[in-house]
């Protein structure tokens, strides 16, 4: 009863399941975000509990979750309730629809992000693949567990590593956005890290054992989600005036690359871009800002490593030349 755009229809789906994990497929993230967040006055309640029951889900999965009473029916716990979302978008429309309450609420932080390549060409489908045997042989040992209940272990050599990856985590940050960001990250390495072991188990031994290379491998993977997530903040989340101009200097970059943008460059500057970098002189022409300003994009562009730039004096010039490159 209830679909799997309500609360309660995932409530309703995890009960009938017996404790076995739920996938959300969503397909337009962005959409799908827009209907979460409403206007803040005429939010429709399912919608409510929805955005409500995604956040316990994530942070009841080691304990129970309570679903709600229905009439004649008492509430009931779902014990480690394991919900998985999984949505797409294009990143114009998500930062359309997002807010910053979804960080500094909770919401975002809990996600792993990747972000794809900006056109690339569409290529045919494979029609089969064959599941490699290790993954065959993985799948072949976790299903020969014991039913009850499994205690993933940490293995004494990756206890250091674990107080590192916490304390790393835990440090102050100076940016307000990757504070924010970082806040659930030790947690998300620590749940990375115990799939790994379980899927690493053999039939000698039944027992998943965290290590070394299990923490350092998500921990990897969650500072690349991280660092795409903050991109992304970056380039395209808010509106501030820093953001606007930072994003017409990477525009700026692009078209100075191409073939077109290098026909307006002079010998000095096309040295610049024969090594992939577009002159500074040329990006501040054609943005039209001023150089204070430009000067304040361009920091902010180095400090969430998107840009690196160059520094060179070609033979002949009495002056050094400086050039800007995408990350």
């Amino acid at each position: 009863s209830g679909s799997l755009s309500s609360g309660q229809g995932i409530e309703d789906e995890m009960l009938a399941g017996n404790d076995k994990p739920n996938l959300m497929i969503v397909s337009e993230a962005g959409h799908f975000m827009q209907s979460l967040n409403g206007d803040g006055r005429n939010q429709q309640s399912h919608l409510t509990h929805l955005m409500h029951l995604i956040l316990q889900a994530y942070s009841a999965s080691s304990t129970r979750l309570r679903t709600r009473a229905l009439a004649g029916k008492p509430s009931k716990d779902i014990p480690n309730p394991v919900l998985h979302v999984f949505g797409a978008s294009t990143p114009e429309k998500l930062s359309e629809v997002l807010r910053p309450e979804n960080l500094t609420e909770g919401f975002l932080n809990r996600m792993l992000v990747v972000m794809g390549k900006a056109n690339v060409g569409m290529i045919r489908g494979v029609d089969q693949f064959k599941v490699p045997e290790h993954i065959r042989a993985a799948q072949f040992d976790f299903m020969r567990m014991p039913s009850d209940d499994v205690v993933v272990t940490i293995d004494q050599s990756a206890w250091k590593d674990e107080d590192r990856i916490m304390r790393r985590y835990d440090a102050p940050a100076e940016d307000e956005g990757m504070r924010q960001l970082m806040a659930r990250s030790y947690e998300k390495v620590m749940r990375i890290a115990g799939t790994l072991a379980v899927w690493d188990m053999t039939k000698d031994k039944l027992t998943p054992t965290v290590t070394v290379d299990h923490l350092r491998w998500a921990e990897n993977y969650v500072d690349a989600a991280n660092q795409t997530m903050y991109r992304f903040m970056n380039e395209f989340l808010f509106d501030e005036k820093v953001h606007k101009d930072a994003k017409k200097i990477l525009d700026s970059i692009d078209f100075y690359l191409t073939r077109e943008g290098a026909q307006q460059a002079n010998a000095t500057q096309r040295v610049l871009i024969e090594r992939g970098f577009a002159p500074r002189s040329l990006v501040l022409k054609r943005t039209k800002m001023t150089a204070p300003r430009m000067s304040e994009a361009i920091q902010h562009l180095l400090m969430a490593e998107m840009i690196e730039t160059i520094t060179l004096r070609v033979d002949g010039c009495k002056t050094e030349s400086t050039g800007l490159r995408r990350l």
